[in-house]
């Protein structure tokens, strides 16, 4: 369910646009600036990947208690058939674990897309925190478009970059924290589903 942050960086910064116009990187107007290395500058990328793993630890608590709870309840639907079930029993109780894997199954789906949008949204949080800061300084430079520059350009001229001016603007006043994203409930994923971190381990009667 790992998504790596250059991952989620393709999905959230897909482009950093100030205005609406559509030049060409280097015409009047147009500046440059590369996220990718403002954030490994001032440490961003570090927090950003820290804010995912995190994520992905609680969720994986969660699944794990989760599959727990689903691993006992076969456990005490085996007890009650006692020492000789009958075969109709038996095929109940083979009924039910199967029911389990599929939900398993259907969950471990829903979490993996839950963590991937959710990695994508720390990234997105990021770049939207950027905006005034990046704002300021292509306003300064009579700019009226930013793009990025790992976003489909192939040649743009040093003077248009103003990635240094964002990484000296936020060194002499880093940004605001914002209060950390945290993922919901399973259940939340998938209400008709129980979800699981990992298939339950009953074997077939």
């Amino acid at each position: 369910m790992r998504m790596t942050l250059k991952a989620a960086s393709l999905v959230a910064m897909t482009a950093l646009v100030v205005s609406a116009c559509d030049r060409l990187p280097g015409s009047p107007g147009t500046v440059v600036v590369d996220l990718a290395a403002v954030a490994k500058a001032t440490g961003q990328d570090d927090a950003m990947q820290k804010e995912m793993d995190d994520g992905r630890q609680e969720l994986s608590a969660q699944l794990q208690e989760i599959a727990a709870d689903l691993e006992t309840e076969l456990n005490e639907e085996r007890d009650k058939l006692g020492e000789s079930p009958t075969d109709a029993e038996q095929q109940n109780l083979q009924q039910k674990i199967n029911e389990a894997q599929q939900k398993y199954s259907q969950t471990q789906a829903a979490a993996q897309q839950q963590v991937q949008q959710f990695e994508a949204g720390v990234v997105l949080r990021y770049r939207e925190s950027m905006q005034p800061v990046v704002r300021e300084i292509a306003k300064a430079h009579g700019a009226s478009v930013v793009r990025l520059a790992d976003s489909a350009v192939l040649w743009f001229a040093p003077e248009v970059d103003i990635t240094a001016e964002v990484i000296a603007a936020l060194r002499a006043q880093p940004l605001a924290e914002t209060p950390a994203s945290s993922l919901p409930e399973p259940a939340a994923v998938a209400p008709t589903t129980e979800p699981a971190a990992e298939t339950p381990t009953e074997s077939q009667e």
